[in-house]
């Protein structure tokens, strides 16, 4: 899939690998870059799987029409469709996606 980031300050952060490492420590931060690798090499959203360890899941609430694979036990990577949300949609439709945050939200 293509991705994209939602703003620079994020893409700027997830291109620098020291502050990446700084934020969330070196074992988190190589799950980043295979999170992110295992989204780049899938066709579509729907090759991307919801099992463990990745865990695909749609989110609600602040995170309305976004989804989340696992980094950690907590720690999720959200990004959005990059596509218009008002209209029914396949997975297997949604080739670009952007990124929007990575956090805990479970607190």
């Amino acid at each position: 899939m293509k991705i994209s980031y939602e703003n620079n300050k994020l893409e700027k952060k997830l291109s620098d690998e020291k502050k990446v490492v700084r934020e969330f420590g070196q074992q988190i931060s190589d799950k980043i870059y295979q999170r992110l690798e295992y989204l780049r090499a899938a066709k579509n959203l729907e090759a991307v799987s919801s099992s463990p360890p990745y865990r695909r899941h749609i989110l609600n609430g602040n995170y309305k029409n976004c989804f989340a694979i696992s980094i950690t036990e907590k720690q999720r990577l959200i990004f959005k469709p990059d596509i218009d949300t008002n209209k029914d949609y396949k997975l297997k439709e949604i080739e670009k996606i952007i990124i929007v945050n990575i956090e805990d939200y479970h607190n």
